[in-house]
């Protein structure tokens, strides 16, 4: 079937009930917000609703927060359990960011044990970095990121550098591992003060997806920020330079 998405008004109130109840169903990975939130973000246009035929299969409900921040918030991303995998996620997510090209990016929160980070991925989020939840066990929350790709001082500043080189996860790990394993010379000879001016070490999102995979948490924070001591390629040769290549082991 089709999906369709549509801003929901603030003066559809059946409508806004129906969303209301669907999260309600959904707290156990959503978590519960009050009706008047929902009213609100209606207020706010910021409420979009996924409809197969005439019948409500999904929300999001998104922020937009002050212009410092100038990204998008997304807070509720809810499909209809009957209804899941089969693309009304990413056609909400979609419809947010071709409302919000002018934003950075849309970011999101989603605790850790819920095991959700293939989702996410799909969606094309990369996850950046981790905090203790609000509740009372303080459980995890990874932070996701859809970039929506506007060039920064990064994209035109030039290193000067010869090589751009984009790092697997093998030689990131025998750089910045919290345990050295041995026999990591060859790797490390690549951050030799006479290749300085000559090489530029990036990172790319497949990078921070192998990191968010690493299962112990002392180490996985640890080399999330690592990550952020290098500059972030959103893709190898995005600035079509000819000189960037990878670096791996094997």
């Amino acid at each position: 079937m089709t999906v369709t998405v549509k801003q929901v008004g603030a003066d559809e109130t059946q409508l806004i009930d129906a969303i209301v109840a669907l999260g309600d169903q959904n707290t156990k990975t959503l978590g519960m917000l009050a009706p008047p939130v929902y009213l609100q973000a209606a207020e706010r246009r910021t409420l979009l609703a996924a409809f197969e035929e005439d019948e409500l299969v999904g929300y999001a409900l998104y922020a937009l927060p002050k212009r410092k921040h100038h990204h998008v918030q997304l807070t509720h991303l809810c499909v209809n359990e009957s209804r899941r995998k089969r693309g009304i996620a990413r056609r909400l997510v979609e419809e947010i960011s071709a409302r919000h090209r002018d934003r950075f990016g849309i970011r999101a929160k989603c605790r850790r044990d819920y095991e959700l980070s293939r989702m996410w991925s799909s969606l094309g989020f990369v996850p950046r970095g981790e905090a203790p939840g609000r509740g009372s066990k303080g459980l995890p929350l990874d932070g996701w990121w859809r970039d929506h790709e506007h060039p920064d001082l990064f994209d035109v500043a030039d290193s000067g550098a010869l090589l751009t080189v984009a790092m697997d996860h093998g030689v990131f790990a025998e750089l910045r591992a919290l345990t050295q394993a041995q026999g990591t010379n060859e790797s490390q000879s690549i951050e030799a003060p006479w290749l300085t001016d000559l090489i530029e070490l990036t990172v790319t999102p497949n990078l921070f997806h192998e990191v968010n995979e690493i299962k112990e948490q002392r180490e996985r924070r640890h080399q999330r920020s690592a990550l952020q001591t290098f500059r972030h390629l959103r893709s190898c040769c995005l600035f079509g330079r000819d000189r960037c290549v990878s670096a791996g082991r094997g």
